[in-house]
């Protein structure tokens, strides 16, 4: 591996050989096809542009957009505790282990104190 493409490839391939990265498409396939999901994914997804157009209208803090907002949470929560989601959740998360990591090692290059990227 010469340059950072040729990593970023190869990282690309081993988190796309692993059987959680199959399990996530097999899992989203399911959230495309059931019904519940798709409904709740809708509802969610009309709060958030009832809300977005409450900001437009009116006053920030105002009771009527107070209540646009608990909408959003309402329908956000009930589509994150459908059964499907948690699992597409718990499967993500597994997929998305080693670029948490990367990320974190990344970030920890820049996090000493007076370390410069022109003192590398």
């Amino acid at each position: 591996m010469n340059n950072i493409h040729d990593c970023i490839t190869e990282i690309a391939k081993e988190i796309k050989s692993r059987p959680c990265y199959y399990e996530l498409k097999k899992q989203e396939e399911l959230l495309e096809n059931d019904e519940e999901v798709i409904r709740l994914s809708n509802d969610f997804s009309k709060a958030q542009i009832d809300y977005s157009d409450g900001l437009k209208h009116y006053e920030d803090g105002s009771i009527e957009l107070k209540k646009l907002f608990e909408k959003v949470k309402e329908t956000k929560t009930k589509l994150d505790s459908h059964p499907l989601v948690i699992e597409y959740y718990r499967i993500f998360s597994e997929v998305n282990e080693p670029l948490n990591y990367i990320q974190f090692k990344l970030i920890s290059l820049f996090n000493h104190k007076g370390l410069t990227c022109e003192e590398k």
